[in-house]
């Protein structure tokens, strides 16, 4: 009765990480976005908060607990250290740049700072989770894979992007669950913003289509 039940419990999880991930694809091929359509991100919000609630997943579990940042980029800081040297170094060798003013820059690298942390509380702190709870092992190495198939699939049918974000959410999910007791968002989302700022500046349009997923990338 028991292993029927820890079975059923890890199906429900799987269940919940399906109907919320085909809510947000959904929204993206509607064309919805925060502006224009916040009350349907809000549900899609408010549904993930009673999901945590419902198992009991505190700050720490979810990833959010600030005092963890310090332990986490103490161990992963030099990793993003060099990827961001290495992204500098190819953006300046082939001289791609992006010139814009100042201010502008520095203002998108506040923005891309939060939408990072968002992006990486959806892969990491809800999906994530669904994935470890539905898995008997947390740190069973499909969920990294999986987490990034995941994320790269969000940012159909931009090639460049989906690239990016597939090894990107494979390294973000790797880090979140290595070490259950200090996971953090906030230094995934840094990464994430920071390493999504410099691509901005360095990789054309060209490449990258304007930034575009979903419908609007045929329009563009």
């Amino acid at each position: 009765m028991i292993i029927e039940k820890s079975k059923r419990s890890r199906w429900i999880q799987l269940f919940w990480g399906i109907v919320f991930y085909v809510s947000i694809m959904f929204g993206i091929w509607r064309g919805y976005d925060l502006h224009n359509q916040s009350w349907f991100y809000f549900f899609v919000l408010t549904g993930m908060a009673g999901i945590h609630g419902f198992y009991r997943e505190g700050l720490k579990k979810i990833g959010l607990w600030p005092k963890s940042f310090r332990v986490a980029f103490a161990e992963n800081g030099e990793s993003l250290l060099g990827l961001v040297m290495l992204i500098l170094f190819l953006g300046l060798w082939f001289g791609s740049i992006r010139y814009n003013d100042l201010s502008r820059l520095i203002s998108n690298l506040a923005a891309t700072f939060i939408w990072g942390l968002f992006q990486q509380y959806l892969l990491n702190g809800f999906f994530v989770n669904r994935l470890a709870g539905f898995f008997k092992d947390e740190k069973d190495p499909m969920i990294p894979w999986i987490a990034g198939g995941l994320f790269a699939l969000v940012h159909l049918p931009n090639l460049f992007l989906m690239f990016v974000t597939f090894f990107g959410g494979w390294a973000c999910a790797k880090v979140f669950i290595k070490h259950q007791d200090h996971r953090n968002l906030y230094f995934l989302g840094l990464a994430h913003g920071l390493v999504s700022w410099l691509l901005y500046i360095f990789v054309p349009d060209s490449i990258a289509h304007y930034y575009i997923v979903g419908p609007g990338y045929f329009t563009r």
